[in-house]
């Protein structure tokens, strides 16, 4: 059952077209302000997962994308690529029991037994392996993963921790934004000037 209440005041058209212009800026307004929030996490992102990780900013920034939100679907992604990171993007040497890698930016290199590749030039900076006692086939060591480094260290859920805050806040700037425009404080700019 539906109740329907009418109720009549004088000059009651105005403040309907004036609710009506804010309700229709709210969801661009909102999908901005996810957008907003968006940007601010990814690079939060970053700098969390470089504390973690001896990688280079460039490096990192490539494997964080965003899908943005839009006024009909008012959600938007960061996600972290899950493609291999080759071993050549971190710090290497060749020790004496094989290869040894910086992978994580505290704590010590990470041993790959039996392994070689560093300082040698035609390998490129990449790590292999023998793969029986003669001296071919090579086989590659694989690289990390972002994605699961970033799980592993707990930078995910760190990031994760900061969202609520920042979505409050950009949602009520984004509001109070349309609010001064529609009540004349502020002029809304136009696209083609």
């Amino acid at each position: 059952m539906v109740a329907h209440m009418k109720v009549n005041v004088a000059g009651m058209a105005a403040i309907k077209r004036r609710v009506e212009k804010i309700r229709k800026d709210t969801r661009p307004a909102i999908a901005s302000a996810i957008n907003d929030t968006l940007k601010q996490v990814r690079t939060q992102a970053s700098r969390i997962i470089r504390g973690k990780l001896a990688m280079k900013k460039v490096d990192v920034d490539k494997r964080l994308r965003i899908r943005k939100a839009r006024p009909t679907q008012l959600s938007g992604i960061v996600w972290v690529s899950n493609r291999e990171i080759s071993l050549s993007r971190f710090k290497q040497k060749q020790g004496a029991i094989g290869a040894e890698v910086k992978i994580n930016k505290t704590g010590s290199m990470t041993v790959f037994p039996s392994a070689f590749g560093p300082k040698r030039p035609k390998l490129y900076g990449g790590i292999y392996r023998r793969q029986g006692k003669s001296r071919l086939p090579l086989e590659k060591v694989p690289g990390i993963t972002m994605a699961g480094n970033a799980l592993a260290n707990g930078a995910i859920d760190e990031t994760k921790q900061l969202i609520p805050g920042l979505l409050k806040k950009n949602i009520k700037r984004r509001l109070r934004l349309i609010e001064l425009r529609a009540s004349g404080a502020v002029k809304s700019t136009s696209k083609g000037a």
